[in-house]
């Protein structure tokens, strides 16, 4: 096998983030076009080297023993590219959307996946730019600097809270419980946040009379200011400390994350006002893997799983959180999270699938998971457990060993993921269990998963339950 090589005579990734094409050869627009690397071999002359090591001359580029090897065919439709074997857009929005970012783009070059290629800030908002080492290594994605400390941000030369207090607040409902939301470009959603007084209920912007007559007890907020019971359902009315949280002398909008007042531990604003942390001794810990530091975003999560005998690492020492599972290490994980050794049958270790034989590592994980009915597999009886799993496949497998209750779609959850897909309902379901990382618009569902996203999912879910 020939080893990727990437020329500077095919294609240079300049340092400002563009992606410039120096050789107008038809064999290298060909090849590229592809989503290989284009190669002048001294041995083999033109080629096409494949990013999994293997190679194809261009003369041979379209034959089926070169293709099918590698590709399986796959052969992408301009302007699509191939990727973890499938033809993917080469600038998709960013997996990792940063706060205060109007736009933001990853881009697929040659097999080789570029985070947060274009990061464009909104206004007031300072762009960051990348951080790379002497060798090239990003260390520090590009990203948008607030000027102003939280909860403020940047409107026109000024820091300004976002979620100030209604101008007009529609008439028949709770002044105290009325907030408007001023977006990042600085756009005002008047009354985005109200309740209605008692014998009114809300529809649209308006306070409606009718509904139900609420019993007149109140709740009496911090301020010594009280609330009654309003709406259809007769919820008492929001007091002002829960339209946000505050901690530590500071105020968050409901959902926002920040470290507790000793920075050991993370702690969310809730919908109700209330602040949860996670509950860790502040102590100096090691890594238990060479390849991350504690301070990992998902580091928490993947510790938790490894002491519970969830998952483990490579021999080497590593994790390799960044690297995608397939299909067999998506059922050890999920299984081994929720099925005692003892649990596991002899017939586990049998063989369910033409390509799951008996005695395989994963074996006893697929087959256990087939006779739960929790996954099924293609028409031609395989499984392909070497197949790389993307974020909704392993979110519907996920739910489904849980038993997880899925919820209706009403709504899209994100702008890639339709109503209509056969994936929104777990999407949806994960979304609302709070499990998922992603919290910007998209999901980009075909994304490989991760090794470190399916274990932060799965401890979101597991410390959800518990």
């Amino acid at each position: 096998m020939k080893k990727l090589l990437l020329l500077v005579s095919a294609i240079l990734i300049a340092t400002a983030g563009t992606v410039l094409a120096l050789d107008p050869d038809p064999y290298y627009e060909n090849c590229v076009s592809k989503g290989f690397v284009y190669e002048n071999d001294d041995q083999y002359g033109e080629i096409c080297v494949f990013p999994d090591e293997a190679f194809c001359p261009v003369e041979d580029f379209y034959d089926e023993e070169c293709g099918e090897d590698y590709w399986g065919g796959l052969f992408c439709d301009s302007p699509m590219v191939p990727y973890q074997n499938e033809c993917v857009d080469p600038i998709p929005a960013c997996i990792d959307w940063p706060e205060g970012a109007v736009a933001c783009i990853d881009k697929i070059v040659a097999g080789q996946y570029y985070e947060r290629f274009t990061v464009v800030c909104y206004d007031g908002w300072e762009l960051v730019e990348q951080v790379e080492d002497v060798f090239g290594e990003v260390t520090e994605l590009a990203y948008c600097e607030n000027p102003c400390d939280d909860p403020l941000i940047p409107i026109e030369g000024e820091c300004i809270d976002p979620f100030p207090a209604c101008q007009n607040p529609p008439e028949n409902s709770v002044p105290s419980s009325c907030i408007d939301k001023i977006s990042y470009d600085g756009s005002e959603s008047l009354n985005y946040e109200f309740q209605c007084m008692e014998g009114y209920y809300r529809d649209g912007d308006e306070c409606v009379e009718g509904g139900i007559v609420c019993t007149e007890d109140a709740k009496i907020c911090d301020d010594g200011s009280s609330v009654g019971r309003v709406g259809p359902d007769c919820e008492f009315a929001l007091c002002p400390e829960d339209k946000v949280c505050k901690y530590d002398g500071e105020y968050y909008p409901a959902g926002a994350g920040f470290p507790d007042a000793d920075g050991c531990n993370s702690c969310t604003c809730m919908e109700n006002g209330e602040v949860a942390c996670t509950l860790m001794e502040c102590i100096e810990i090691e890594s238990v893997f060479e390849d991350m530091e504690t301070d990992h975003p998902n580091y928490m999560a993947i510790e938790f799983l490894y002491e519970e005998e969830v998952i483990n690492g490579y021999p080497d020492g590593t994790f390799q959180p960044e690297k995608t599972v397939n299909r067999a290490e998506l059922m050890k994980i999920v299984v081994e999270g929720t099925v005692a050794e003892g649990d596991f049958s002899p017939s586990d270790e049998d063989s369910c699938f033409d390509d799951v034989p008996a005695g395989e590592w994963f074996t006893k994980y697929i087959c256990h998971g087939k006779k739960q009915g929790w996954i099924e597999g293609y028409s031609d009886g395989t499984f392909k457990p070497e197949q790389t799993v993307n974020k909704v496949e392993a979110i519907k497998i996920l739910l489904e060993v849980y038993g997880v209750e899925l919820d209706a779609v009403d709504e899209a959850p994100f702008i890639d993921v339709p109503t209509a897909e056969w994936f929104a309902p777990y999407i949806v379901t994960a979304k609302n269990l709070n499990i998922l990382e992603e919290k910007g618009d998209y999901l980009i569902p075909d994304q490989g998963m991760r090794r470190a996203g399916i274990s932060q999912n799965l401890y979101n879910l597991l410390t959800r339950a518990n």
